[in-house]
């Protein structure tokens, strides 16, 4: 005859917790298992995490001038937010930049190229190295989009925390597939929310999407709101 052993709360939220553990080891096997060939491209970081390296790709390559993955699907989410600030990691081509100066108050980005729209009275855009952006630069929420894979898996600890300081709030898309290029951090989704969990638990894997519909090129996006 079986017996049926009642768990008490605390018993039921260590087993939900080892499902869901386990649950996150099993799709990272799986990401690594089917997409094998899909590891950090072969590059020095220094050849192309620079300003000359991303000058050439903005002047040269029509992707890079036209594509704005963040401008694409996300940005209403802050304009409903009534968000009023943010920090734009990695402005590319402006476009984002441009139309959130249409609804904020005040954007901050920073990139190796000079944002087309720095001249826009509420825009602060600084060219150089993210890491030199001053300590005490402020805004309501960091963004990103396709920028995070770029850096160094060195750099990813202090960039993310950096990020945190400068505001509690956090919406960032990462492609999770080489581009040939220069991805230096290819990573399965789990691995990236590990990292943004170290310094906010809340941060939470809101969407896997698919890059142009291609099954092979997975994005992610990750949030702490």
């Amino acid at each position: 005859m079986k017996k049926h052993v009642k768990l008490n709360a605390e018993m039921q939220a260590i087993l939900e917790h080892m499902v869901e553990l386990k649950k996150n080891e099993i799709f990272n096997a799986l990401f690594y298992v089917i997409n094998a060939e899909y590891i950090p491209d072969k590059v020095k970081a220094d050849d192309v995490f620079n300003s000359d390296f991303y000058t050439n790709l903005h002047q040269n390559n029509i992707a890079y001038q036209n594509n704005n993955w963040f401008l694409d699907k996300y940005i209403d989410i802050l304009q409903r937010k009534n968000i009023k600030s943010c920090f734009e990691l990695g402005s590319g081509n402006g476009k984002t930049t441009e139309k959130l100066s249409k609804f904020m108050e005040l954007v901050i980005s920073v990139d190796f190229n000079p944002n087309p729209f720095s001249h826009i009275e509420n825009v602060k855009s600084y060219v150089g190295s993210f890491f030199e952006v001053p300590h005490d630069v402020k805004a309501e929420i960091t963004i990103s989009a396709d920028v995070l894979e770029h850096f160094p898996p060195t750099d990813l600890t202090d960039t993310i925390k950096k990020l945190n300081n400068i505001a509690p709030l956090g919406l960032h898309i990462i492609a999770g597939y080489p581009d040939g290029m220069s991805h230096l951090s290819v990573f399965g989704p789990w691995k990236w929310l590990e990292l943004f969990r170290q310094v906010d638990k809340k941060y939470k894997l809101i969407n896997i999407d698919f890059r142009k519909g291609h099954l092979n090129r997975p994005v992610y996006v990750l949030s702490n709101f």
